[in-house]
């Protein structure tokens, strides 16, 4: 099921407690991701439209930032365990799989 709307709710940002370690960085990071993984298939995952995961070179073209940098962003949010990865290598938003899965 699409969804139109996927309800950024301030309480659940602001609390989560994995998004509050990590640095505004991360966070604006992740912000961006969120938006792409609202638009993806499946759901909540960063994910070209084959299904396969994208590679850091792609989520650097996507963000704008250098792979190093994504490398180091992707490792702190999984760190905290804002992202993590499914089966297939995807990454995906806990919350958002949580969520709306």
């Amino acid at each position: 099921m699409k969804q139109t709307d996927w309800g950024f709710y301030k309480h659940l940002w602001q609390t989560d407690k994995g998004l509050r370690g990590c640095s505004l960085e991360a966070k604006g990071f992740f912000a961006y991701l969120l938006c792409v993984m609202h638009e993806a298939a499946p759901y909540g995952c960063l994910a070209l439209q084959n299904g396969l995961p994208l590679n850091t070179k792609q989520i650097a073209s996507l963000t704008g930032a250098s792979t190093r940098k994504v490398c180091r962003l992707v490792a702190e949010l999984e760190e905290s365990g804002v992202l993590s990865r499914n089966d297939q290598g995807q990454l995906f938003s806990v919350q958002m799989k949580r969520r709306f899965a």
